[in-house]
């Protein structure tokens, strides 16, 4: 697998725990006080250095922490640096919008509905206007896509009450909006990382972000497939835009625990599109983000 790792340690105060606090802490207030750069291994980076690396990979996967708006300015940041670019054309992708809703997104992005009409029928996360919305409209006003990279929640729930084979059954208009089946599952690693999570989440320790902001009624005894079915079709989405699109480059936004240690998206991309370059960054709160601490180390190569 190509792939690469840099760590952006953000100041943990920045983090919201509700709407209130994310609108007093909005993510054009931060500054570069706020986090530092690193490379996997804990080498200070500037961000000269991040966007070097971007420029040398095709899909860039930014994990983020869903309340976290530092991580949300840097996604914006990582974007926008990537349209400047001249090698590539570059595509916004994100897990907060499913695939089913891809043509509403395109409408939006073309001019040809209000965005009134595009938050009513996209489906957008609660926090969309804060933290999410400078994302799309920068792909907007450099006249770029977006793609709507994640599965129906529907679908997820199926998975969870009646199991991944259960998704046979279901006609192919609904098939069309998923990772072709059967998808993969998670890898020994990915499993690993899924148990540990579950460890701290079951001993009430805060866990971090894992699937698209909630789990929306999953069974523990399904949960690790329906994590697996967002994670591959999220990948599937990004794999199948590059095969129309070979010489573009994706910016995809996402929950960080799909995407640390190299685990998740990108081993379903390496699945579905060999060789493609990667980097991962994992966006992590932190009380001293001037402090590469040792539970930092290996998240990535």
């Amino acid at each position: 697998m190509q792939f690469r790792l840099l760590l952006i340690l953000a100041f943990v105060a920045f983090l919201a725990p509700d709407a209130k606090a994310q609108d007093e802490v909005a993510p054009d207030t931060v500054t570069a006080e706020d986090y530092r750069i690193y490379s996997g291994s804990g080498e200070p980076l500037a961000w000269e250095d991040l966007v070097q690396r971007v420029g040398d990979a095709q899909v860039i996967l930014v994990g983020e922490n869903h309340n976290d708006p530092v991580a949300h300015h840097m996604e914006v940041a990582i974007l926008q640096a990537a349209l400047m670019m001249e090698d590539r054309p570059a595509a916004g992708s994100m897990e907060m919008f499913t695939t089913d809703v891809q043509s509403v997104v395109d409408e939006y992005l073309a001019g040809y509905i209000t965005e009134r009409h595009f938050r009513s029928e996209s489906r957008p996360w609660q926090n969309y206007e804060t933290d999410y919305r400078p994302f799309v409209e920068a792909a907007r006003a450099a006249e770029r896509p977006v793609i709507a990279a994640n599965a129906p929640r529907r679908y997820v729930n199926r998975v969870s009450r009646l199991g991944p084979d259960s998704l046979t059954e279901l006609p192919e208009s609904a098939k069309q909006w998923l990772a072709p089946l059967p998808y993969a599952f998670a890898s020994e690693a990915y499993k690993a990382e899924w148990d540990a999570l579950m460890a701290e989440a079951m001993a009430g320790m805060p866990a971090p972000d894992s699937a698209s902001g909630g789990n929306h009624g999953m069974g523990m005894g399904n949960a690790l497939y329906s994590q697996s079915l967002w994670d591959a079709t999220m990948a599937y989405s990004i794999a199948r835009y590059l095969l129309d699109n070979p010489e573009d480059r994706v910016v995809h936004i996402v929950g960080s625990f799909h995407v640390k240690n190299g685990t998740g998206i990108p081993e379903h991309i390496e699945a579905y599109r060999p060789g493609t370059r990667q980097l991962i960054i994992v966006v992590e709160p932190v009380d001293d983000p001037t402090a590469f601490g040792e539970e930092h180390a290996g998240l990535g190569d």
